[in-house]
């Protein structure tokens, strides 16, 4: 379709050699640290903490 990749699960990426990745499923820790990345990018301006 438009070449773009889709990504379904959360995984943790060990290396890479050219195109090809070496990945295995996140552990609960790291795809948790994941999700609040991703909310704390996703808040409005005005209710993320100063600094």
């Amino acid at each position: 379709m438009s070449g773009a990749v889709l990504v379904t699960g959360i995984v943790t990426v060990l290396g890479a050699e050219g195109r090809k990745f070496l990945v295995r499923d996140a552990e609960p820790a790291e795809a948790a640290r994941l999700r609040c990345a991703e909310a704390t990018w996703a808040a409005p301006p005005h209710l993320l903490p100063p600094g």
